[in-house]
């Protein structure tokens, strides 16, 4: 596979990568770049190990199977590859064909929170042996990770020994070296050598002798080497091989290192939940406090999350217009807000950040609105350094164009104001939608009081969000009617 800046070649045409994850944050695991497939050229069938990928059609025509389906691909279409199927794209025309591609990991998860449930090590008064063994919780930490890849992964302990092996080999494995009586007949799974853990700590890969790389992922638990993760088995290079496999995106192939980094992370995690637990004897409190860091990072997944979806349309569209070239401006624009949910490492922000984040947020609704959308923003200068939850604000302004501006064909007016009253900051967002009626807004009410019972999503997550930092001292204020917007009110102490 030859590599020239961020391009990557293949025999069927090339993918410029426009933007990649940032290595050292888990928040921020998207790629998105711009394909290129060649006229009478073929994309060949080829599997999606470990992401899930959406692509919208920019210009050009052809065919393509996604699973058993076989469809035409023409310009504005928007597709979906799940983790684990099969694609293919023939372009059998004289132009090319061109098209977004945004790849996602599948199932990520930020953190897994543990059982609470006695075990019988957890009953010993010593530590856990500074070895990786199987149990339930390390089988589900391993499932919920590995599972989505559909490609075979193994964990080994520290003396070479197998723990847990899941997935399904490719073909040339099961022809060459794989038996069903000894599937540790790999050749890399048996090689030990200096890029192994204690002395490579990092991701590692080898290329076994018929063309297929294996990943190699240390698990670490205090400086010391308690296991590795190995697996992969996916062609990555075009070099002359007995492997016919087809060669895996870059995309993908991040999608899969992440993965991989997740899981040895989430074994170490839980050996030190475990090792704190017997130490401390105080179960309750480790556990509330795992609860709880996780709920706050698996709420910042989900707002980007849901927001991507929700702006993928308006990204397309405005693709389509300029010109595959013409985009890149916009998608950058959205990568900046990507990027600011991934520096987040804590709980809280200013105020002024999370507004700046708003304003990115409404450029991007611009390009689908244009000038019927008008926004006031009025907000007191001496609250901008003030903290509020990360990430809070948001989904209240969005909740306005998914309720509020439904079906509107007049002006979208949206006002967010900021104050300080006494002691107390107050921050109001109120559009001029739709709104809803008395016993509607009941519900939402009574939704809002008891938020656990129900996936949370716009004032639910804002609402959740708000209670995680400031406990119950903050007030949260939903009001409307029928055909006069919407407010929602955020008070809390200056």
């Amino acid at each position: 596979m030859k590599k020239k800046k961020n391009i990557q070649c293949f025999e069927w045409g090339y993918i410029e990568w426009i933007y990649e994850p940032d290595p050292g944050s888990f928040l921020n695991n998207m790629s998105i770049g711009i394909t290129t497939i060649l006229p009478n050229k073929r994309q060949n069938k080829h599997i999606h190990y470990g992401d899930e990928q959406f692509i919208y059609v920019l210009s050009g025509e052809g065919t393509q199977q996604i699973g058993n389906k076989l469809t035409e691909v023409k310009p504005k279409q928007i597709h979906h590859m799940e983790a684990g199927i099969i694609h293919e794209t023939i372009n059998n025309r004289d132009k090319p064909i061109k098209h977004i591609l945004i790849s996602i990991p599948a199932n990520y998860d930020q953190s897994i929170p543990f059982k609470k449930e006695k075990h019988g090590l957890a009953e010993k008064n010593d530590i856990f042996d500074e070895n990786i063994t199987v149990n339930d919780e390390i089988r589900y930490i391993f499932d919920r990770i590995i599972t989505p890849l559909n490609m075979p992964v193994t964990i080994f302990d520290k003396e070479g020994k197998k723990v847990i092996q899941g997935g399904k080999y490719p073909d040339i494995c099961m022809q060459k070296c794989i038996t069903e009586s000894n599937d540790s007949s790999c050749p890399i799974y048996a090689l030990k050598g200096e890029y192994d853990a204690p002395h490579y700590t990092n991701t590692s890969a080898y290329i076994c002798p018929h063309g297929l790389t294996v990943l190699n992922n240390p698990i670490m638990l205090n400086n010391k080497n308690i296991g590795i993760i190995k697996g992969g088995h996916i062609r990555t290079t075009v070099e002359d091989f007995d492997s016919k496999e087809n060669i895996v995106p870059k995309g993908t192939v991040n999608a899969i290192l992440l993965q991989l980094k997740n899981l040895s992370e989430n074994i170490q995690n839980y050996y030190i939940f475990k090792n704190e637990e017997i130490k401390l004897n105080k179960q309750e409190i480790i556990f509330e406090e795992t609860i709880k860091l996780a709920k706050e990072k698996m709420l910042n997944i989900q707002v980007s999350n849901h927001f991507l979806f929700n702006t993928l349309n308006a990204l397309a569209g405005m693709a389509v217009k300029e010109g595959a070239y013409g985009t890149y401006q916009s998608i950058l624009d959205m990568s900046r807000m990507l990027r600011y949910t991934s520096n987040s490492e804590n709980s809280s922000v200013k105020l002024k950040d999370e507004i700046q984040y708003i304003q990115n947020y409404i450029n991007l609704q611009k390009l689908r609105y244009g000038d019927k959308l008008n926004v006031i923003m009025d907000i007191s200068p001496d609250i901008l350094a003030s903290n509020i939850p990360f990430n809070c604000l948001q989904p209240i302004v969005e909740n306005c164009f998914i309720h509020g501006f439904q079906n509107m064909k007049d002006e979208m007016i949206i006002s967010i104001s900021g104050m300080h009253s006494e002691n107390e900051i107050i921050i109001e967002i109120k559009d001029n939608g739709i709104g809803v009626d008395k016993d509607t807004l009941e519900t939402i009410r009574e939704k809002i009081i008891n938020y656990e019972k129900y996936s949370l999503r716009g004032l639910l997550m804002t609402y959740s969000k708000l209670r995680l930092y400031f406990g119950g001292d903050f007030k949260f204020l939903i009001d409307s009617t029928k055909n006069n917007g919407m407010s929602a009110k955020i008070i809390y102490n200056f």
